[in-house]
């Protein structure tokens, strides 16, 4: 089954297009001083999508410390 959306915030789906062949990944993003940064690219599986919310987890709590918003995992 394929997923629109992450349940996750910092996670979205993304694709990859090469030779008409298709791909999807999960990608982790995180805003600073207003641009998107991204943090990394990770399989479309569900283990994947769970490594994407750890990392967008990592990244807001180097900046943002006790204030961080964090996906619950």
């Amino acid at each position: 089954v394929t997923k629109k959306y992450s349940k996750f915030m910092g996670v979205y789906r993304s694709y990859w297009i090469s030779k008409n062949v298709c791909g999807m990944y999960w990608k982790a993003t995180i805003t600073v001083n207003g641009k998107a940064q991204e943090l990394g690219s990770f399989p479309y599986t569900n283990e994947g999508e769970i490594e994407a919310a750890k990392k967008y987890n990592e990244y807001a709590l180097k900046l943002r410390g006790e204030f961080a918003n964090l996906n619950l995992l």
